[in-house]
């Protein structure tokens, strides 16, 4: 994996730990285990034991698995939203602030929490595809 694709890799894989993220580990290749945390060293506390972030490839939902309910929860969330040409509003906010990064970070946790994978993960090989109700 190339230095600029695990930073990448490093960068998404944090925002998804708090929601329990299920992997694969060639130590155990026959077990979904569940990452605790990444060190700065690349290495992944999958329990007790530590293990080479190289070893480890978490389980995503690819895009296109999220269901209509969940498709409808998300668009409920972005309608809260004002979008004018002065920028993004959240609701209460028509004071002119624009707060388009606490937006955008709302729905990253939102996209994070149903382990959906936005950022490709699958295609670049870093990821496995979810089995359907893995996270239910």
């Amino acid at each position: 994996m190339v230095k600029k694709d695990k930073k990448k890799f490093i960068d998404d894989l944090y925002g998804r730990l708090q929601y329990g993220l299920k992997c694969r580990c060639d130590i155990w290749p026959n077990e979904v285990k569940t990452i605790a945390t990444i060190y700065p060293n690349e290495k992944v506390l999958i329990g007790v034991v530590e293990v080479d972030l190289d070893k480890v490839k978490p389980y995503l939902r690819p895009m296109d698995t999220m269901t209509k309910d969940e498709q409808k929860e998300l668009t409920e969330f972005m309608n809260e939203v004002k979008c004018t040409d002065e920028g993004i509003f959240l609701p209460g906010n028509d004071t002119g602030y624009v707060v388009h990064y606490s937006f955008m970070k709302k729905v990253l946790n939102w996209l994070n929490k149903h382990h959906l994978d936005y950022s490709d993960m699958i295609g670049k090989g870093f990821a496995l595809p979810a089995t359907e109700n893995m996270y239910k």
